[in-house]
């Protein structure tokens, strides 16, 4: 890779592809705190309110409704209801774990929700008051949010759609650029090559007049030494020129005047 075109080229691409990628992690941890930070504030806002409806259904309806809307909750929502009163005895749902146990009495002690997380499995508590007045505690078995939040979970194509995006938008300006230092340079070497063979009259073409950086300035400056060059080959070949105009004359009277002294 002997090319200063190729070398600017792909060190400056990778060194782009290397900063979007801090800043793509960057991006998803960030939205994964947000996503973490939200679905909390949901638990806490839309527990309570399935807590209370589910406690209202089991006091004022039959246990059949009871049943039935407690089993449409689960469907609609894909979650598992666990439901105890107020002495943590269950009412409804699967054998309970004793983690779920645990978090049942803890949301018994402390009105707050409480969120536990075990064997992949997300479990969120709340206590609830009934019509009547009694307590009761819902526990709530759902899978966790998606680690790293939506940005990773978009499909395939769309991410081969942004890394295509990364990959080209960086490639355009890496390209540009490369072009942008390099250009000049490789005119300024073949004008250099023209020059040094001979050609008085090479000089760095294409330069942008309103260009004002290092490489711009060479270029005009390597044109103007050939100007000035040519100039001193000019000044020089009109002088030799000049002399042997010069001493043409004297010379032939000279080599006459032996040919008559040999005579």
């Amino acid at each position: 890779m002997h090319s200063l075109f190729l070398k600017i080229f792909l060190w400056f691409w990778l060194a782009m592809v290397l900063i979007s990628i801090p800043l793509g992690l960057t991006f998803i941890l960030n939205e994964q705190e947000f996503s973490e930070g939200r679905e909390l504030e949901r638990d806490k806002t839309f527990t309570p309110l399935v807590g209370v409806g589910v406690a209202q259904a089991f006091e004022t309806q039959d246990r059949a409704y009871f049943l039935k809307y407690l089993h449409h909750l689960e469907e609609t929502l894909t979650w598992t209801i666990y439901f105890f009163d107020k002495d943590a005895k269950q009412i409804f749902g699967a054998s309970p774990t004793p983690q779920i146990l645990d978090l049942a009495q803890s949301a018994l002690r402390d009105s707050s929700t409480q969120v536990s997380f075990s064997e992949g499995m997300k479990y969120v508590a709340q206590d609830a008051v009934g019509s009547s007045g009694s307590r009761y505690v819902v526990v709530l078995r759902m899978l966790p949010p998606p680690r790293f939040g939506s940005f990773l979970r978009a499909r395939a194509e769309i991410q081969t759609l942004r890394v295509f995006s990364v990959l080209m938008v960086g490639g355009l300006v890496c390209f540009w650029l490369a072009r942008y230092i390099s250009f000049p340079i490789t005119r300024l070497r073949d004008a250099a090559h023209r020059l040094a063979g001979g050609n008085l009259r090479a000089r760095v073409l294409g330069i942008d007049d309103n260009r004002h950086d290092e490489i711009a300035y060479l270029s005009r400056d390597f044109n103007e030494m050939a100007a000035r060059f040519e100039s001193l080959m000019d000044s020089q070949r009109r002088l030799t020129g000049d002399i042997s105009h010069e001493l043409r004359s004297p010379l032939a009277r000279v080599c006459v005047s032996l040919g008559l002294a040999r005579r």
